[in-house]
Formats: C-alpha cells, sequence, structure tokens
C-alpha cells in the first residue's frame, strides 16, 4: 500500500522553461522529504514539459496537459489530485529556500487553529532586491487591504479546504489567491513565519505586471464581499 505524503506540493506550469528548473529542484532539495510534487503542465507550446520529464525522482507526480484550461482551473485540479495532510504551493519562476518545508510544518503541527500560514519573502530579479515582511499576528484591517501572504509561499491544510469546499473562484482572475483568504477566514487563522523562505523572483511576465488594472479591481470586489460578510457575520473572522 502506497504512504500518503504529508505535503502535497502543487505547481502549475504554463511555458516556463526559462526558471522552471531552479524552481523544481528548489523543491527536490528541501530538508523535510516527505511530500508529493504535481506539477502540471497547462498546454505549454514551449519545452516545459520537456524539461519536467527530465527529472527522475519518484516524488513527482507529472500531469501533462494538452490543452491550455487557465491557471485557476490548473490549481483547482492540483487540489483535488493532492493526497497529502498539507498542500504547499509553488510557482514555477520562485526558488524555496531548502528548510521552508520544515519550518512550515513544525509550525502547523504545533498551531492546528492555523489553516494558512505564509512566509516572508525576497523579492529579486528585474527590481532592487527586498524582503516583502507581513505580520505574524494580522488583523482583520490587513486582509480587507491586501492579500496578506504571498501565495506561493502558503502551507494550505487539506482539511480545511475540503471541508468548507473551499476552492479557487475563476471569478477573481488575477486575484483568486486573496478571494481564497478571504473565503477560509470565516472558518480558520492565518499565519505568517517571520523569515525569509521564498526568493520571489519579480520580471515583466509576473500577473501583477501583465493584468495589473484586472488585479486591482478584482481586489476590490474581494474586498466589498469580505467586508459584506464581515459585517453580515458579527465580526467573527479569525484572521491574526
Amino acid at each position: 500500500m502506497k504512504k500518503i505524503p504529508r505535503i502535497s506540493v502543487l505547481m502549475p506550469a504554463y511555458n516556463a522553461e526559462t526558471y522552471i528548473a531552479e524552481a523544481i529542484e528548489s523543491i527536490l532539495q528541501q530538508t523535510y522529504s516527505d511530500f508529493e510534487f504535481i506539477i502540471i503542465n497547462d498546454g505549454s507550446t514551449d519545452k516545459t514539459a520537456e524539461i519536467i520529464r527530465g527529472y527522475d525522482d519518484s516524488r513527482i507526480q507529472f500531469i501533462d496537459n494538452t490543452k491550455n484550461q487557465g491557471l485557476i482551473a490548473i490549481l483547482n485540479q492540483g487540489l483535488d489530485l493532492a493526497q497529502g495532510e498539507y498542500i504547499a504551493r509553488m510557482d514555477t519562476d520562485d526558488i524555496s529556500l531548502p528548510t521552508r518545508f520544515e519550518k512550515q510544518i513544525a509550525f502547523m503541527d504545533a498551531h492546528p487553529d492555523v489553516g494558512i500560514l505564509g512566509t516572508w519573502v525576497l523579492k529579486f530579479g528585474d527590481c532592487e532586491n527586498h524582503i516583502r515582511k507581513r505580520k505574524a499576528k494580522l488583523g482583520i484591517w490587513q486582509l480587507v487591504t491586501s492579500a496578506i501572504v504571498s501565495h506561493p509561499t502558503v502551507m494550505l491544510r487539506k482539511s480545511l479546504l475540503d471541508k468548507y469546499s473551499l476552492r479557487y473562484d475563476s471569478e477573481y482572475v488575477a486575484c483568486e489567491d486573496y478571494a481564497l483568504w478571504a473565503q477560509a477566514s470565516g472558518y480558520t487563522t492565518i499565519a505568517c513565519l517571520q523569515e525569509v523562505l521564498l526568493h520571489y523572483r519579480w520580471h515583466h511576465a509576473n500577473v501583477s505586471q501583465t493584468h495589473r488594472q484586472l488585479q486591482k479591481d478584482n481586489a476590490k470586489r474581494v474586498r466589498k464581499k469580505l467586508l459584506k460578510n464581515w459585517l453580515s457575520n458579527g465580526f467573527q473572522l479569525r484572521v491574526k
């Protein structure tokens, strides 16, 4: 009987040949090794699939979709496939530091009330290097004003997502992570480790660059819905 891993790493990939090798290697070199690595190719037209196939590691579960479905559909496909107790997100152009999973899983095991855990990131690439920090204890106004945690850093409890049928919402393109945090905030605690555990690559193809206005518009919609739910539920959101 195949052992179920504690962590399912979810990485969608689309035309990612330039940086994907670095991203994959940063996961395979984690000090915490009890994970499955779900890589979903979303109909790439470059050498992305070829690069992924070049890795011989039993932890890699490669899903090669021939037709492009879009990021949100692929993310939800990955959530449904995940077998682990925890789901760790990863993007094809970022680099996870070696102790990322070790430190995140230790925190999640010690804090069962936390369902979403991010980390600080070092932003690098086509920008001046700087650390993007978030508070360890986050109040409601942080969630109202921003996405709180950086998407590619998060570790999520699979049981939380399944219990409340939480998935990425296609109504919030370029802002699907923020919308998910807003959905989850009524059921769990959101936290952030006070340490850089991921290097976030900034370049011209980032969503925040290519879909800047759409991201802003959808973020406003998320905030409006969040405030409405917050008021109707008597200020019960559990974000800290």
